[in-house]
């Protein structure tokens, strides 16, 4: 035995470390190349030589069942009869450079890596070789030789790729072949080889490790309610879901995110990668985004990946028109003269405005670009005298919206007679003596974030004035009070802190004494707007619904992005469960309400109201909050109750399958007995039926719908149709429950009857009862669903012939004009059907057209005229118009597809 160091650590021949030590005398610490020996007589300690190639008798120790051989030497195996002799481990070489006696002198270099080969592979008899990793669906080749040669009888074998699957049996045509395979999952596998002659049984195996291949992401396309596309076109109306269907080559367990900015929007996950899968941004994940144009990342992981792939999108949020405002620089121009209309859309970015000027003999019409949510004065020609209507209509890819601007009146100087000059001179002189008007600056619509001047017309160093607030907001007091606003002045400045919330009406007033003693006033409304950009939500942290007024109630506020500079103002809403107050007469534009909020607390996420407070506000009241930040505007609504939430119903459909034209009934039931329910309040609940979000079947106080009409359910699910049942307290409290029923198309084959006949059947049937409109509509809504299908074979619609298809359209819609519109809910049921019904504008036939846009002129003009009968018929009439607008849009399309003439869009009232 031998120890061996060299300029370093000393290790034994083997290149194992020592453990063990017992030195005649200490070695120095660093040499260059030296071995240890055992001393005689020295009581077996280790001596020093620098002659490493000095001959000592040694001893050489092996584990029990091994043998060596070196070089030019045989190692002799034996075993008794009958017995095998089995190789488990050997090689040929050296694994280090001091097993066997050198005839040359040792180089004692110990990074020099001996080679070896397995002799157990090469006696084994049957070698098998295959790459050590591949891929999913990729070739690999397993190659198979046999050793034992010559051999007698067949050479037959059994191989087990270790996936399940087996080539039983495979003849090798020659003592080496190979054969080729691909795995369809990732995964370590074991390849076993099992090969008989008529003298040998031989066996060999070998493992290969199997990684999954994920390395293309590739977006498919993106669908909305509104229009698909492929991933170059990617958009839809803003809150209006988007799904964007994406695929992998590969990879299993995947989880897609969407991230901007390293922010992520959402995330969604897929058993299988190559399946295509839709990314659902809902209403919560673009208002993270807010309305315009999103350059996205999708990230796609995998748990049989270890790279993950990514791919870029760009999607539109295109946000609807609304806020459309215009007005004439002039109510009469010179012939010749151009019309100067300044327009502000503040919401929708309009791509294009259509000016219409109306006279009684002609109309004028022109196209211009959209303001892109700036003021903008445009010029427009008018080629003759006369008194026009000007209507500007404006357009984006989902929205549309009009407005009435005003009467103006063209006149040319040489028709002018003396009679008329001088009656123009004595309207001069008069118009001297006419009252005078505040000027407001910008205007009186105004953004949160502006600076609003108003002020006197005169300047009069002499002259008294006095401001004051006619319909007033919270914070004017506030203002006053800390001369914020100089009431005394001949001009009031009125800063953004101390306007009023958006979407309220207030007036201004002006009291002037001039130095005759003379008193003028005048007053003036204000309108104020915002884009709600973020996003609020108010939390109860102590005494929550229903609410003990013995104790505080504690409401926090917080944002998506909680930011230091954040200013927050908490309100009490004076209108809660109330009719909204009439607008002074001063203020005429509809969707602006009376300002009638309390302040109760600003520059604070926390509102804490006291007992003593809630025992003076009744059973329920409504808190408002507002938020602004670097220009970015939200608020957020929370009814603080002493009454409990409605309990979940538990709601059923019978029955439980149908077609579009059966009549199904939704009940829903209490989900628990009387005495195990917490104490409710005694006014009747509301409840609400929804086939989807945004599509409402009917609202109303009876658990019970009967007789109501489904449309189809999904196609690729067994026409399986959810129905979510909404059920609301009056003080704002919402449970939901939900239900489904499988509604499939009417099979007409076996029948008489054409669809045409059951359709005007039912029709007639349903005008004699009562609620005759909603269930009409319902009946037209889902028969529209089946003509609007889009399925991949095109089976149904196929079957249905075009003019049967152009019939039924024309046949809902004729039926439809003979309906009232007394409500804002019947007006916005008629709407999104006469939107489903047009959907298609290629099947509506001339008359349909007809019928079509004289049916919305008379659901245009509705809107304006029914009266209020909630807080919620704002929003009501908004999306009634949406669907006005986009049923507009097909039945123009089809005038434009069909070349009709004699089908026109009569002219529509200001929405």
């Amino acid at each position: 035995m031998q120890i061996l160091w060299y300029a370093g650590p000393m290790v034994w021949l083997d290149t194992s470390n020592i453990t063990y030590s017992k030195w005649h005398q200490e070695p120095p610490s660093v040499l260059t190349s030296a071995c240890g020996y055992i001393l005689k007589n020295s009581g077996y300690e280790w001596g020093v030589t620098e002659n490493c190639s000095q001959e000592f008798d040694f001893i050489c120790e092996f584990e029990s069942g091994h043998s060596m051989a070196c070089d030019n030497l045989n190692a002799t195996v034996q075993c008794g009869s009958g017995d095998v002799i089995q190789i488990g481990d050997s090689f040929y070489g050296r694994k280090t450079p001091h097993y066997c006696m050198l005839e040359t002198p040792l180089q004692l270099d110990v990074e020099e890596e001996c080679s070896w080969i397995s002799v157990k592979d090469e006696v084994a008899g049957l070698r098998l070789a295959v790459t050590e990793t591949s891929f999913v669906f990729e070739n690999i080749t397993i190659s198979l030789k046999w050793l034992l040669s010559p051999y007698s009888g067949n050479l037959s074998c059994i191989i087990s790729m270790g996936d399940g699957n087996t080539i039983d049996p495979y003849y090798p045509p020659t003592l080496s072949s190979n054969v080729t395979y691909s795995y369809a999952s990732p995964g370590e596998f074991t390849i076993f080889v099992e090969c008989t002659t008529s003298e040998w049984h031989v066996t060999a195996q070998t493992l290969i490790t199997i990684q999954d291949k994920m390395d293309e992401l590739t977006v498919m396309g993106c669908f909305s309610h509104s229009e698909s596309g492929n991933g170059s076109h990617c958009r839809t109306l803003y809150k209006e879901t988007l799904w964007i269907q994406v695929a992998l080559n590969g990879g299993s367990g995947v989880t897609y995110t969407m991230v901007v900015d390293n922010k992520t929007v959402m995330e969604s996950s897929a058993k299988l990668g190559t399946v295509p899968h839709n990314l659902t941004l809902d209403i919560t994940s673009q208002q993270l985004l807010g309305p315009g144009v999103h350059h996205l990342e999708i990230i796609a992981s995998s748990n049989t990946t270890e790279s993950d792939i990514s791919e870029g999108l760009t999607i539109h949020l295109v946000e609807p028109i609304s806020g459309l405002q215009a007005m004439l620089t002039s109510s009469s121009v010179k012939l010749g003269e151009d019309l100067e209309i300044e327009v502000f859309a503040p919401h929708g970015k309009p791509k294009k405005l259509r000016f219409e000027v109306t006279g009684s003999n002609e109309t004028f019409l022109h196209l211009k670009d959209g303001p892109e949510g700036e003021n903008k004065t445009y010029s427009i020609p008018v080629k003759s005298e006369g008194t026009f209507l000007v209507k500007v209509f404006a357009l984006n890819a989902f929205s549309n919206m009009s407005i009435n601007v005003g009467m103006v009146t063209v006149s040319s100087n040489s028709s002018e007679s003396p009679e008329d000059r001088k009656q123009t001179d004595i309207g001069a002189k008069a118009d001297n003596n006419k009252k005078k008007r505040m000027y407001i600056k910008p205007s009186r619509h105004a953004g949160i974030f502006a600076v609003v001047s108003l002020g006197w017309p005169e300047d009069s160093n002499t002259s008294l004035y006095s401001w004051s607030c006619g319909y007033c907001w919270p914070e004017w007091t506030e203002c006053v009070q800390r001369r914020s606003i100089l009431i005394d002045q001949r001009e009031i400045r009125i800063l953004p802190t101390c306007l009023p919330p958006p979407s309220s009406a207030v007036t201004v007033k002006v009291t002037v004494q001039t130095p005759e003693k003379e008193t003028e006033q005048d007053e003036q409304c204000l309108y104020l707007t915002a884009k709600r950009e973020l996003s609020l939500q108010i939390s109860c942290n102590q005494n929550c619904k229903p609410v003990n007024i013995s104790e505080d109630v504690v409401l926090r506020v917080s944002t998506e992005t909680e930011s230091k500079g954040t200013l927050y103002k908490w309100y009490l809403d004076n209108m809660f469960r109330k009719k909204p107050s009439p607008l002074p007469s001063g203020c005429s534009l509809n969707g602006f309400r009376q300002s009638n909020l309390t302040m109760l607390q600003s520059d604070t996420a926390m509102l804490v109201l006291n007992n003593s407070f809630l025992q003076t506000q009744g059973e329920a009241f409504r808190i408002k909050v507002t938020a602004t930040h670097e220009h970015k505007y939200g608020e957020a609504t929370y009814v603080v109750s002493t009454v409990p939430p409605p309990v979940v119903p538990v709601c059923s459909v019978s029955p439980k399958q149908g077609s579009v034209l059966t009549p199904f009934t939704i009940s829903c039931r209490s989900s628990c007995l009387e005495d195990q329910c917490l104490p409710v309040d005694s006014s009747p609940l509301t409840y609400c039926f929804y086939l989807e979000p945004n599509s409402l079947l009917h609202c109303g106080q009876d658990p019970d719908l009967t007789s109501v009409y489904l449309p189809l359910g999904e196609e690729d699910n067994n026409f399986l149709l959810h129905i979510t049942i909404a059920v609301s307290n009056s003080y704002g409290d919402t449970v939901h429950a939900k239900a489904t029923v499988r509604v499939h198309y009417e099979d007409i084959s076996t029948g008489n009857q054409t669809l045409q006949a059951i359709v005007s059947e039912k029709s007639s049937t349903i005008l004699k009862g009562e609620n005759s409109s909603m269930s009409l509509f319902q009946l037209y809504k889902s028969v529209s669903s089946v003509l609007n299908q889009e399925t991949k074979e095109e089976s149904i619609n196929s079957s249905l012939r075009t003019d049967t298809r152009k019939e039924l359209r024309e046949l809902m819609l004729t039926t439809l004009s003979a309906v009232n519109v007394t409500s804002m809910q019947t007006a916005l049921k008629m709407s999104e059907v006469l939107k489903e019904i047009t959907y298609r504008s290629e099947e509506l036939s001339s008359s349909a057209q007809v019928e079509a846009g004289n049916t919305l002129k008379d659901v245009s003009e509705s809107l304006l005229i029914v009266t209020p009968e909630d807080g919620e018929d704002d929003q009501k009439r908004k999306d009634a118009a949406t669907y006005l607008f986009n049923a507009v849009n097909n039945v123009l399309e089809a005038t434009v597809q069909n070349g009709t003439e004699e089908a026109s869009i009569p002219e529509f009232k200001q929405v």
